[in-house]
């Protein structure tokens, strides 16, 4: 996996920009839209493959998050993005099945 080298935001938003243009595959999915859908998934694995692209489960938020970006994702947004309980429980359940 390729390690981006980004210090800023504006940097992190240029790159999820091109990223997101070229596979046509988002950056993040929000619990409300993964969870209840067939990427629900993910919840037993702790990740899936959407459109070519891995993407892992962040456990605080209940995010889908790229794998490629997941770093940047820590460093500049995750603070940004709501602690969703109900989401924690219910993707958190199946962390140790």
């Amino acid at each position: 996996m390729k390690a981006h080298k980004v210090t800023t935001k504006e940097q992190a938003d240029r790159l999820i920009d091109k990223l997101v243009t070229k596979d046509s595959a988002p950056f993040v999915m929000s619990p409300d839209y993964w969870l209840n859908s067939q990427l629900s998934v993910a919840k037993y694995y702790g990740g899936i493959t959407y459109n070519g692209v891995h993407y892992q489960i962040d456990y605080d938020t209940g995010d889908l998050v790229r794998s490629d970006c997941y770093e940047l994702y820590i460093k500049f947004y995750k603070n940004d993005r709501p602690k969703i309980e109900e989401a924690k429980n219910d993707v958190g359940s199946y962390r140790n099945s």
